[in-house]
């Protein structure tokens, strides 16, 4: 068997391989995130902190599951990961959501108080509509990187989804193929008595 039902990714990429980069590059990105957000929320209580562990957990577990789906080329585990992928992309979209609205409605305040202090730095007393421009591109830029992260998970959830299918294909393939053998063997005995 060779691999003229591999398909491909960016149109020379394998998608296993296309997979495991994803994997990686999802254990990175809880690594880098949630160390960043430990950091930023040092001083927090201690459930900002099980909720950063806790998301960590998670982005790791679902990347290790990725892992394991290139490894084992297995149709179940590599299922699994292509569910738990649009799991993971529709909660952080939702999540984001969420926090865009909380931002633009009950913590308004906030967002003025973090514009007011960092315009502070080059300003001693920034002017009110300095700091309405500053919350209002936040806003806007934040909503911008909602947009694009699913964007992003979309096209890598279309990936992995793609593998699944090649691997749903080759596994399909090779009970054909042992089927055929055990058919073929089975009317060899029965012509030959």
């Amino acid at each position: 068997m060779g691999h003229e039902h591999r398909r491909y990714c960016c149109f020379c990429v394998p998608l296993r391989f296309a997979v495991f980069i994803i994997s990686i590059a999802l254990l990175g990105i809880a690594a880098a995130t949630s160390y960043q957000k430990y950091k930023a929320n040092e001083a927090s209580d201690d459930t900002v902190k099980i909720v950063i562990y806790v998301t960590a957990g998670v982005q790791a577990f679902v990347a290790l599951v990725g892992l394991l789906a290139v490894i084992t080329k297995s149709k179940p585990v590599t299922t699994f990961f292509s569910v738990l992928w649009w799991i993971l992309t529709l909660a952080v979209a939702g999540l984001s959501i969420v926090n865009i609205v909380l931002l633009t409605t009950r913590d308004r305040g906030l967002g003025h108080d973090i514009c007011r202090t960092a315009l502070s730095e080059n300003t001693p007393v920034p002017s009110e509509d300095d700091v309405e421009t500053c919350y209002k591109w936040s806003v806007i830029i934040s909503a911008i990187v909602i947009v694009v992260q699913f964007i992003v998970n979309a096209v890598c959830g279309w990936i992995i989804l793609n593998y699944r299918r090649e691997v749903n294909m080759a596994t399909l393939r090779k009970k054909t193929f042992a089927a055929s053998v055990h058919l073929h063997a089975h009317t060899s005995t029965t012509t030959t008595a």
